[in-house]
């Protein structure tokens, strides 16, 4: 049984059909075995197999480094949140403080404690517009919403700034 189909028969049993899509390779003049045309069809198999393999762990490697790059781009915005947090509230703080030092030394109408009040006043809009939220120097707290009042340092003047005095 050295013809291929013979080989072929031996291999798969003496009732397996010769597979019509194969070629006959007698043809060509020399006759191939059918051990090479399988080791052809398991290396192709293989080369799927491997390319199947490549392709999971491309995308194995896609996802991770997608949720490294992910990560750190959640860190560093959670940190640059808090980075403008305290900027805003050393900024306000620092502004209350020269509010307050310019009505202590220089009195609530002078020209420094207005100057003082317009940076304290530019400070909370700067924090609102760019956090939503401004700092309560005197209070220590935070505030969500833009109710600060822009005479809140005036001593000897009305909470409600009525200036007739009925």
């Amino acid at each position: 049984m050295n013809s291929v189909a013979g080989r072929f028969a031996a291999r798969y049993g003496a009732k397996a059909v010769w597979p019509s899509w194969e070629p006959s390779l007698a043809s060509f003049g020399h006759e191939v075995g059918l051990d090479s045309f399988w080791s052809t069809i398991d290396r192709q198999e293989g080369r799927r197999e491997m390319r199947i393999q490549i392709k999971k762990v491309f995308w194995l490697r896609t996802a991770l480094a997608g949720g490294v790059l992910a990560g750190t781009l959640l860190f560093i915005g959670v940190s640059a949140v808090r980075a403008d947090e305290g900027s805003c509230q050393r900024r306000i703080a620092k502004a209350d403080h020269r509010l307050h030092e310019a009505v202590e030394h220089h009195g609530g109408e002078s020209r420094q404690a207005v100057n003082a009040r317009q940076q304290l006043h530019e400070a909370r809009e700067y924090c609102w517009s760019h956090a939503h939220k401004w700092w309560d120097e005197d209070g220590h707290r935070w505030h969500t919403d833009r109710d600060w009042d822009d005479h809140d340092h005036d001593h000897g003047r009305d909470k409600d700034h009525d200036h007739d005095h009925n």
